[in-house]
């Protein structure tokens, strides 16, 4: 098949470069003695997605945790290492798939993250080596299911959306970035993906 010569590669982060599992982090905090129903609101409580917004800081973030869920006299140090645990390994597959397109292509990275996830993230790996852009939303403060995020990802990349691929697990997100006429592709799997790799004629 012919390649197609220098497309935009947009690669999601949490549970396609790097895997997740929230309930490590609920774990963790079950041991400091937060019931279950309390863990889980550090992923669901409306105010993950401020914090992911860049909305509030990280420090505002783990005393609201505390104080209107967890009940318990956490540090914030506790409820970082309890969060940041829930991403737990680079995903070689998809790491292989990255160092192939890398080859022919620009990659970039876009990403529903907080400062605690970009750190986290730069211990597993360093996405810089990669990616010519890195789309944030806690730097942006903009989440990826709003259109004025892909209306500035779309103005800095400066590629037409037909050459522009998004991966992401999400078919929420996929869907609003489709709107712009973004390639989309859905990750289940590095098998599948690289089947829809294959498909677009990207490797």
């Amino acid at each position: 098949m012919k390649v197609l010569v220098m497309a935009v590669i947009i690669f999601d982060v949490g549970n396609v470069i790097i895997k997740c599992d929230q309930a490590i982090s609920e774990k963790i905090l079950a041991g400091y003695g937060v019931s279950h129903h309390a863990a889980k609101a550090i992923f669901t409580d409306p105010l993950y997605r401020e914090y992911s917004r860049g909305s509030i800081s990280s420090h505002e973030f783990s005393s609201k945790m505390i104080s209107q869920h967890f009940k318990k006299p956490l540090t914030e140090n506790q409820v970082r290492h309890a969060h940041d645990q829930h991403m737990f390994a680079v995903d070689k597959e998809v790491l292989a798939l990255m160092e192939k397109l890398f080859q022919a292509h620009r990659i970039a990275i876009a990403t529903d993250t907080n400062d605690w996830q970009t750190a986290r993230e730069r211990q597993l790996i360093d996405l810089s080596k990669f990616a010519a852009w890195e789309f944030r939303s806690h730097e942006m403060h903009l989440l990826k299911t709003e259109k004025a995020y892909w209306l500035r990802v779309m103005h800095d990349l400066g590629e037409k959306p037909a050459n522009i691929f998004y991966i992401d697990d999400s078919s929420e997100k996929l869907k609003v970035a489709e709107k712009f006429g973004i390639r989309c592709i859905h990750f289940e799997n590095p098998a599948e993906l690289a089947r829809s790799l294959r498909h677009n004629s990207l490797i």
